[in-house]
């Protein structure tokens, strides 16, 4: 098994259940790891676009956006100071 693969899909099973496990909160600001690089094309790796965005959303609060796409990344670190959650869907 492609290891790449393999991490894309733990990591999305992990952002569903994070999406699912923290409530978006309604004032935060979305961090959409899209505009930070990430091309989701399961071609890319897109760890230094995924990890700015966790570490904004670590800062301010708010929610980073996964929006459809295979997304590969290598680990990953999330510390925040502030709610933030994470939210994964078709926009």
């Amino acid at each position: 098994m492609n290891i790449f693969r393999w991490l894309s899909g733990l990591i999305g099973s992990f952002c569903l259940a994070a999406s699912i496990g923290l409530p978006t909160t309604s004032a935060g600001k979305v961090f959409d790891v899209r505009q930070f690089g990430a091309k989701g094309d399961g071609k890319t790796i897109d760890t230094p676009a995924i990890q700015q965005a966790l570490d904004e959303a670590g800062k301010a609060g708010g929610t980073v956006r996964f929006t459809r796409g295979t997304y590969l990344s290598k680990p990953i670190v999330f510390q925040a100071k502030r709610r933030s959650s994470w939210m994964m869907g078709p926009r």
